[in-house]
């Protein structure tokens, strides 16, 4: 699962840096240390693609600035294409358990709220 976590705060810092960062692409992704393992009968997701899948059918496009977090979560935010949906992850690679209030700005929350998470309790 630490990869996992890299992988998802990885994400964080295109997101962050979209301003000069256009397109990034991950080498290897079957075997080796790809998110894909593959033997000559199967194959099966390795715990890397879980961030890429969840990542990519759930977070925003436009990414937000965020800031005020502890340095222990990363933290990134971003709208749906059609600003309508606001969306939030956050990379705890701590054991810690935090409890977070969302300072939204000008956003109007006027819906439900999903939630998604990628734990195990075996950090490898």
């Amino acid at each position: 699962m630490k990869d996992a976590l890299g992988i998802a705060a990885g994400l964080h810092e295109y997101f962050r840096q979209s301003d000069m960062i256009h397109s990034a692409f991950y080498a290897q992704t079957v075997n080796v240390i790809g998110c894909i393992k593959t033997t000559k009968t199967a194959a099966e997701f390795d715990a890397t693609a879980y961030p890429l899948i969840l990542y990519r059918r759930e977070f925003g496009t436009r990414p937000l600035a965020v800031t005020g977090w502890d340095e222990q979560l990363d933290v990134a935010a971003a709208l749906s294409a059609d600003g309508k949906t606001l969306t939030v992850g956050f990379v705890n690679a701590t054991w810690d358990t935090y409890n977070v209030t969302l300072n939204l700005g000008g956003l109007q929350p006027n819906g439900k709220a999903d939630g998604w998470m990628i734990q195990h309790d075996n950090p490898m």
